[in-house]
């Protein structure tokens, strides 16, 4: 259940009633529009006047025919996806933007119950804000009530790509403390400019302005003075001043008492205009002082639907429309009681923030005993509503932990679906503990959240907590509720790489969770496959798959569904299925496509598909493809935060970067991955794997031998499961030490581990690397067997990079396995392949040196594939005098992706050389 927008919050505020025109400020926010500038910051303490100045820039703005959007901001905005929906809402307003795709498309996307993940928005949105070359403006009012790191990461990603040289968007940004942004880059830059509290502060004049147009008369030169000097030309203690003087005849006296500090001129100016009211209007300000918005409804249910007939009570408010509590909100509004309609139809409202803060305080003082009582009625409108976000706070400042209970037990697993992780674990973390310990139920939700978010030792004491309360549930419940925790427990057990207690939890929850509990079977299903995988049984797992992805289809759970998939892809990836695994992911993406179009945008639970998919292509050799779907999968990932999905997907983006040769963007996935901090020892093995990889990659060999010096590995160690492509990474060590013969018997051990255990798909791997360290050993003729085995299963799954990643070593070889004709078609396009890398075209240029034998085959058994919009791009630029990294400048991509393409073009049109490709492509008709 998603809380619906408030486009109040977009409502451009009308000038206020008593303004002072500020010329000389708001031509320095004009000033900011110019080419140069990224950034105007107001940036001082409450009641300086801010958003008074913004309202006036901006009508002018708008008037000039500048494109300018308003969103104010409040503390419910600090859900990275609510804040981006509201931003994609207002700047959907200007009509440049309303014909790109990231206009109502994205919009609906983020609004929908399965968001995309933000990073990838925005960077369509900053793409399709460089191509606009008019100025756009974006205010946001009150930012300093945003305070989630994320948010203010994904805003500075924003304005360091934002144009500066010409239109654009324009960012202005109102807020009472600075924001944690690049301020010292962009000022010694020049794109920042600034409106401090000095600038604000009212002048006498304008003080002395203010006030008669706020009185209605005008005072002495010498009370405007003391008032100016008294309030530092603070606009809000001159306002609410003026309030108090109304109705004073003992101007000089008031005056001359509107001493002491900020705070206790408010309480006392507070004290007088709260006083001046009707009990009835007094009554109504301080019971909906909880409300961070208003509406007739909503006051109705909170300050006492059966007290309507006796407001309004006053005289002043029989003019009003009625008896009904519209009618004093347009009272408050038109006596400028600190009301602020947030639309055109006045059905929403709000009070100034300080002037809401006092009340606030005085509310507690009036009506101690009905604090709770008013959140609680307000919970349960907003419930009522569909908007869980504000009931849940509510709820929470109503210390109503039943209904915190109820809505939070009711949302939890459509909440983690969607990825809201932080914001479930918020709420779950403000009650206390012993209130959650009294609630077996919301103690397992808290659970599933920690076990989600990697906190594995927080997850068990939860459980056992939760253990100790379930005397207070019925025995049906009782064993239902076991079955949570013994499902919690194999999750965390296979997340820790523990398959024989993993497979223990999980048979024992599929005995105690009823049949209908669909969503926690089918995810305990697929954890008990994934245990299995880890206990070497890869039968017993794929005998579980139909099953597993039915249930989870059942469930309507998304996550659960996406889970099951990816572990199955997992599964059929190393046993060298990679067509069906291939077929699997797509199957997946097609259902997440067609609940995007219903719902309006992709869960975050695909992520680990994309992972899987994307380790399909590399396998393949289509590198550009594997670099962009775990890039995909990785955005989905930060969206959900789950411990283990972001490293997965780290590591298979960093794996792809490898493969392409991005090892400074490889470098960058290890560094964020290690940033994540400890999951399990598991996980830790399959980062370090990555990290030994990478420096390997990077040619530190002795960087890769402390690793596993560090870790203590032996060449005898025993090799369980979930570390064996860890064992498998020093095994490539030890050749690069020159320990050949511990080497050759480790891969050994890692051979017949995988053959044991069917997992062929890892076994081409190892084959690869025993072929490579016997032919080091001068054992040529095994060598060759070997290596026959791997090409012969490789070629049905066409299976490349484990030949591909050896690089030159490889090729003399693959040479003599084409002069055997061994897969004679498969083995010819891996040297070509491998003849496109630089440095081996000399190589392979002299056919298959020191065999005698022409391992060349006619053009005809080599029909031309098609090539692919890209690489028909990149022909066109290879039919020209630029070089490899011009043409990667010319298409604003990498070097090693344009080397990747070439390969592939190469292959596909089987030429040797770049001559030799503008000859054949030519003849072709292709260029």
């Amino acid at each position: 259940m998603l809380t619906p927008l408030l486009k109040t919050k977009l409502y451009i505020p009308p000038p206020r009633p008593y303004f002072v025109s500020r010329p000389w400020l708001t031509e320095m926010l004009d000033q900011g529009l110019r080419p140069g500038h990224k950034l105007s910051l107001i940036s001082t303490p409450a009641g300086y006047g801010k958003t008074t100045l913004l309202v006036e820039w901006i009508h002018n703005v708008i008037q000039n025919g500048v494109n300018a959007v308003w969103l104010s901001l409040d503390k419910g905005d600090n859900d990275p996806f609510r804040f981006w929906c509201y931003v994609l809402t207002a700047l959907n307003k200007i009509p440049q933007l309303q014909q790109t795709d990231i206009g109502e498309s994205a919009l609906a996307m983020l609004q929908s119950h399965q968001p995309p993940p933000i990073d990838s928005v925005l960077i369509g949105l900053i793409n399709e804000i460089a191509r606009i070359p008019e100025p756009m403006v974006l205010v946001m009012d009150d930012l300093h009530l945003v305070i989630e790191s994320v948010i203010h990461a994904q805003l500075t990603t924003l304005l360091e790509h934002l144009r500066s040289d010409t239109g654009g968007l324009h960012l202005v940004i109102a807020t009472r403390r600075d924001p944690p942004w690049p301020m010292a880059r962009l000022r010694a830059k020049g794109e920042l400019l600034e409106i401090r509290t000095q600038d604000l502060r009212f002048t006498q004049d304008e003080s002395a302005q203010f006030l008669t147009q706020a009185i209605g008369f005008e005072l002495s030169p010498e009370n405007i003075s003391a008032l100016d000097e008294r309030t530092e030309g603070w606009i809000a203690g001159l306002q609410m001043a003026a309030l108090s003087i109304k109705e004073r005849q003992d101007l000089s006296r008031f005056v001359a008492s509107f001493t002491g500090s900020h705070r206790f001129i408010l309480d006392y100016l507070v004290e007088e205009v709260i006083d001046r009211q009707p009990p009835d209007i007094q009554e109504f300000l301080l019971k909906t002082s909880i409300l961070e918005r208003m509406s007739a409804p909503l006051c109705e249910v909170v300050v006492h639907a059966e007290r309507k007939e006796t407001l309004p009570a006053a005289d002043t408010l029989r003019e009003a429309a009625g008896p009904d509590y519209q009618a004093i909100l347009t009272y408050l509004e038109q006596r400028n009681l600190f009301l602020t309609p947030l639309d055109d139809k006045r059905r929403w409202y709000r009070y100034h923030h300080l002037f809401a803060d006092l009340l606030r305080n005085r509310l507690k003082k009036i009506y101690p005993g009905e604090v709770r009582d008013l959140h609680r009625r307000a919970s349960a409108w907003y419930e009522d509503n569909n908007w869980v976000t504000e009931a849940v706070k509510h709820a929470l400042e109503a210390e109503d932990t039943a209904r915190v209970a109820r809505l939070v037990e009711q949302n939890a697993f459509s909440m983690l679906d969607r990825g809201e992780m932080s914001t479930l674990l918020g709420w779950l973390e403000m009650i206390p503990v012993d209130i959650r310990r009294a609630r077996p139920w919301m103690g397992l939700a808290h659970a599933w959240v920690l076990v989600y978010d990697g906190q594995l030792e927080g997850t068990e004491e939860e459980l056992q907590r939760v253990e100790k309360a379930l005397t207070v549930l019925g025995s049906v419940e009782q064993e239902r509720a076991a079955g949570h925790i013994s499902a919690i427990r194999a999750y965390a057990a296979w997340i820790r790489g523990d398959g024989e207690k993993a497979e223990y939890f999980a048979r024992q929850a599929l005995t105690q969770l009823p049949e209908e509990e669909l969503t926690v079977r089918a995810l305990t299903g697929t954890t008990l496959a994934g245990a299995l995988m880890q206990c070497d049984d890869l039968d017993g797992a794929s005998q579980l798959q139909g099953d597993a992805i039915l249930r989870s289809q059942a469930s309507g759970n998304t996550h659960v569904y996406m889970l099951s998939v990816s572990m199955f892809a997992f599964l059929l990836i190393q046993q060298g299925r990679m067509y069906e695994a291939e077929a699997l992911c797509r199957q997946a993406l097609a259902s997440a496509a067609e609940q995007a179009g219903r719902r309006g945008g992709q869960s975050p639970a695909i992520a680990q598909v994309y992972a899987m998919l994307s380790a399909v292509r590399q396998a393949r050799n289509e590198l550009e493809s594997a670099v962009s779907l775990a890039q995909k999968g990785l955005d989905l990932s930060k969206r959900w935060t789950q411990a283990d999905t972001l490293t997965v997907n780290y590591v298979y983006l960093a794996d792809a970067l490898i493969a392409a040769g991005d090892l400074v963007g490889a470098s960058d996935a290890v560094q964020g991955c290690k940033q994540l901090g400890y999951v399990s020892s598991w996980f830790d093995a399959i980062v370090g794997r990555q990290e030994a990889t990478l420096m390997l990659a990077i040619g530190d060999i002795p960087a890769a031998v402390r690793w596993a010096e560090q870790r203590g590995m032996d060449y005898q160690d025993p090799i369980p499961q979930p570390r064996r492509s860890a064992y498998r990474v020093f095994a490539r060590i030890l050749v690069a030490q020159g320990k050949l013969d511990e080497a050759s018997l480790l891969l050994d051990r890692l051979i017949e581990a995988n053959e044991r255990t069917g997992a062929f798909g890892s076994l081409v791997r190892v084959l690869t690397i025993k072929a490579l360290v016997m032919d080091k050993l001068g054992n040529e003729i095994d060598a060759l067997a070997v290596l026959d085995r791997a090409l012969g299963l490789a070629e049905p799954e066409r299976i490349m990079r484990p030949f591909l990643g050896v690089g030159e070593e490889m090729v003399p070889m693959l040479q003599k396995a084409a002069a055997r004709r061994t897969t004679p078609k498969y083995t010819r396009e891996l040297l070509l392949l491998l003849k496109a890398d630089s440095g081996l075209a000399e190589a392979l240029n002299d056919r298959d040196r020191g065999t005698g034998e022409d391992v060349s085959m006619d053009a005809q058994e080599w029909p031309v594939e098609s090539l692919t919009k890209r690489e028909m791009e990149v022909l066109r630029l290879l039919n020209t005098r630029l070089s490899v990294p011009e043409i990667a400048r010319e298409m604003y991509v990498a070097p090693s992706t344009i080397r990747t393409h070439i390969r592939n073009i190469y292959s596909k049109l089987d030429v040797h050389s770049r001559f030799e490709l503008v000859h054949r492509a030519k003849d072709l008709g292709l260029i």
